[in-house]
C-alpha cells in the first residue's frame, strides 16, 4: 500500500486526477491480481490524504 500511496502523490503533485479505475489497474500492476469489489473504497477510507478528481479544462484565455 505504501507503493501505491506515493504513486498517487506523485500524479496528485504533477496534476494528474486518479479515479478508482486507474487504482484498481495501478493495484493489479503491483499485487498480480485484481482486488476485491470493497479493496479501493477501504484504501481510500485508511488514506484519507488521497482524493479522487477529475481532469479540468484549461481555460481558453
Amino acid at each position: 500500500e505504501d507503493v501505491l500511496e506515493d504513486w498517487l502523490k506523485y500524479l496528485a503533485t504533477t496534476g494528474h486526477p486518479v479515479s478508482k479505475q486507474a487504482i484498481k489497474q495501478k493495484v493489479f500492476v503491483l499485487a498480480g491480481k485484481e482486488p476485491g469489489t470493497n479493496w479501493v473504497n477501504r484504501f481510500l477510507q485508511r488514506h484519507r490524504s488521497i482524493k479522487l478528481g477529475r481532469p479540468s479544462q484549461l481555460d481558453p484565455k
